[in-house]
């Protein structure tokens, strides 16, 4: 299973709050990525995955918004730099260094 796959597994059966607020998650940790770590985006992919501060401000503020309205943790949002170590992140980091 390619991880575009993975991403539509991870929002079935939510309500569109919850599928919204998931589809951020993994934007925020793919601009993440693209800032803190470019040296593990793939050069055909830096484009797709680059946006300017205030695009990203607003995806983060929806997410925060979305997180406090659905009792969830925004855990993407919270993280401070782009985190190898944990799963989701590897990831993005294998979705973001495979040529799309």
């Amino acid at each position: 299973m390619n991880t575009e796959n993975w991403i539509e597994v991870s929002k079935r059966g939510l309500s569109n709050s919850q599928e919204r607020f998931v589809g951020l998650s993994w934007k925020i940790l793919e601009y993440k990525c693209t800032y803190y770590r470019p040296d593990l985006i793939h050069p055909n992919n830096k484009k797709l995955y680059t946006v300017s501060d205030s695009v990203y401000d607003k995806l983060e503020g929806e997410y925060r918004r979305l997180s406090v309205e659905l009792g969830e943790e925004p855990t993407a949002a919270d993280m401070v730099d782009f985190d190898c170590s944990r799963p989701c992140c590897r990831l993005v980091a294998k979705k973001l260094g495979t040529p799309q």
